[in-house]
């Protein structure tokens, strides 16, 4: 029975995880805090020794790798955090080995609300060897000592649970406080309206979901399968009275979650109108009164996959994303009112997938969730102006989280952009790193760019400090690879004088003759990025001297046996490199070559051909010539006495201004 049930925590962590992308964050009524769940230990840490995995304690376990490697589920922890947007700083709201819910706060923006799945523990009566059902708790925190289970949705059946069944989750409070709306998660998919204060369930509307309250709280609109229309859903309504819902508008699929507007009398949503075939996907309003669509502002072409969209308080701006398989993700910046869309980016990789994003009630920040894993997401923080990213790393298992994720979308970057290149023989197998060679990638390409973005975004995570005060009690610290990260971003970001530092720092720990050749190989491509084009091939011609020299002694039962290291950092690399210092123009070139470019070919002013014995002279200086503001320098062997006057004009030439006479043949003047 413990297995069993240890399998099916297994897959319930596996369904949440993998949807976490869609985790809706929230911004407090004020815009001060942001709230979000996170699922810890989603991504293998990064170990020491994985940026040269031959190095003293590198055991290749932390190499980076592609999204998706994660340890087993059940060493899993689930939290909410609540960050400060103007410091940083974090606080620990719920921390769970159960599944959480989105949190959402309470109209007066003291409180937060959210649900946690509870699968009984084993024992107690079942039925054909199936665990007990689960519970749904509605949990409200109203301070941090201070939180309460004020009700219990009982009868859920953890196997069937879907992906995107408990982080999806995002509960409707009322603005006054006095209902919930949870959205239920597959199977029992529906809305259950309760009563907080009694804990009791007043009406649960059936296949329902993305329930949104009016600003008023008289009024409930979600959305429901249409039943005239195949892939569409149905905006519907419902009263005060809690009576049957009555349907608005059918929307095509997908379309995102219902939004009201600031006076109650439209509901906006992200979809597409069926009246319009082949149209893209827009921000439709729907008129309450006259049930009359008007389109907004348009989003962009039409593709399945998951649409989610943010607005801002007063509703002028909006955010929006679409996350689908097989195309990139980007987020999409536009005014509502002006129906105008600013601007369209990825604010770190376009390999990253995008989901849940939440404007800032101010405008111009979006928190927004990147993929970290194929089954794990984490926020952001992204200024739509600048489009500078702050990383959101609450606690050491996000920080690594990040790192993790950071170095394995460059590393992808990286293999993909060097394989590109001409097969050669030896250098792709025998490369220490991924750090590419100066010149193996070049500026004019994407990958370029893209390398730069990342490691600027790392680098940044890495200045700021770890929130180690924020840490759950509990916590097994995790020893992180500083000194490595340090060296990838900041030679990937294009700062070689960092680098150089960083490879001393790394070099200090290293013990055996192997290790020295490593980094030797690696301060080559340093030096040559450096254009210490002379020191550069100093050391390449000392490691193709000293490659094969190094060799390993074992002791075996049929005597000693010898082994070269030639596994990476080798001759065969050391050739490589001696190939791309040759080809690299050396300073002395460069300096010649920025000379040339800046040569002055404007015209010298003509106070510059005065010489200075004549300033200086003073009362000896001659009179201005031509009144030209400046003095003649005399000429050597001219005297103005002994020019000759100009010779007289032929005659029958008029002179200038006198009056001019035409003869006319046969007539008079």
């Amino acid at each position: 029975m413990q297995a069993l049930l240890v399998g099916v925590m297994r897959l319930v962590a596996t369904s949440l995880a993998a949807t976490c992308l869609h985790s809706p964050p929230a911004w407090s009524p004020d815009g001060q805090w942001l709230a979000y769940t996170t699922a810890a230990g989603g991504v293998t840490p990064l170990r020491p020794g994985w940026l040269i995995p031959g190095m003293d304690g590198a055991d290749g376990s932390g190499t980076p790798r592609e999204p998706g490697s994660r340890p087993g589920a059940a060493a899993r922890r689930f939290r909410i955090w609540a960050t400060e947007k103007a410091t940083g700083a974090s606080v620990l709201i719920e921390d769970s080995t159960d599944p959480l819910t989105a949190p959402t706060w309470g109209g007066d923006g003291h409180s937060l609300c959210y649900g946690r799945l509870v699968v009984p523990l084993a024992g107690g009566p079942h039925l054909a060897g199936r665990p007990r059902a689960a519970n749904l708790e509605i949990i409200i925190r109203e301070a941090l000592d201070r939180k309460r289970v004020v009700a219990t949705i009982p009868g859920l059946d953890p196997a069937g649970l879907s992906p995107g069944s408990i982080a999806e989750i995002r509960l409707a409070w009322s603005p006054d406080g006095q209902h919930l709306a949870v959205p239920l998660p597959a199977p029992s998919r529906g809305v259950a309206i309760l009563l907080p204060e009694q804990g009791r369930v007043v009406r649960t509307i059936p296949a329902a979901g993305c329930p949104a309250w009016s600003p008023d709280g008289s009024r409930l609109a979600y959305l429901t399968s249409a039943e005239k229309r195949v892939q569409s859903r149905s905006l519907q309504l419902l009263g005060r009275d809690l009576a049957a819902g009555s349907p608005v508008i059918d929307v095509a699929e997908p379309c995102g979650a219902p939004a009201w507007s600031s006076d109650g009398q439209s509901i906006l949503i992200p979809g597409r109108q069926f009246a319009i075939r082949g149209s893209g996907l827009v921000m439709l309003q729907v008129s309450l009164e006259s049930r009359a669509s008007a389109t907004l502002l348009p989003l962009g072409a039409p593709y399945p996959g998951v649409l989610e969209a943010s607005m801002d308080r007063s509703q002028e701006q909006v955010v929006f994303t679409a996350d689908s398989p097989g195309q990139v993700s980007s987020l999409v910046f536009g005014e509502l009112r002006g129906g105008k869309v600013f601007k369209k980016f990825h604010p770190v990789d376009v390999d990253r997938r995008l989901g849940a994003p939440a404007l800032h009630p101010d405008g111009q920040v979006v928190a927004v969730r990147l993929q970290t894993g194929d089954d794990s997401a984490l926020p952001l923080l992204c200024d739509l102006i600048s489009e500078d990213v702050t990383l959101l790393a609450p606690d050491e298992s996000s920080r690594s989280e990040w790192m993790a994720s950071l170095t394995a979308a460059a590393g992808s970057i990286l293999r993909s952009a060097l394989a590109s290149r001409p097969a050669r023989p030896g250098p792709a197998q025998s490369r220490p790193t991924l750090l590419p060679v100066p010149g193996e990638i070049a500026e004019q390409n994407a990958a370029h760019s893209r390398l730069r973005r990342l490691a600027k975004i790392g680098r940044g995570l890495l200045d700021r400090p770890p929130g180690a005060a924020s840490d759950p009690p509990g916590d097994v610290p995790s020893e992180e690879p500083t000194d490595e990260l340090r060296l990838f971003f900041d030679y990937l970001r294009g700062d070689h004088a960092a680098a150089e530092a960083d490879l001393d720092a790394i070099e200090a720990r290293a013990k055996s003759p192997a290790n020295r050749l490593l980094l030797l190989a690696l301060r080559a491509q340093v030096l040559l990025a450096r254009g210490e084009k002379a020191r550069a091939k100093s050391v390449v011609d000392y490691l193709a001297a000293a490659a094969g020299r190094v060799r390993r002694v074992e002791e075996t039962p049929a005597g000693p046996v010898v082994t070269d290291l030639e596994d990476s950092g080798g001759e065969a690399w050391a050739r490589y490199l001696a190939e791309r210092v040759d080809a690299a123009p050396s300073k002395e070139l460069e300096a010649q070559a920025e000379g040339e470019d800046t040569l002055d070919l404007r015209m010298p002013h003509l106070l510059d051909e005065i010489p200075a014995g004549l300033i200086d002279a003073g009362p000896g200086l001659p009179r201005p010539g031509r009144a030209r503001g400046f003095v003649d320098p005399p000429v050597p062997g001219f005297d103005p006495r002994n020019v000759p006057p100009p010779a007289p004009r032929p005659g029958g030439i008029p002179r200038p201004g006198a009056p001019v006479r035409l003869l006319i043949p046969g007539g008079t003047e």
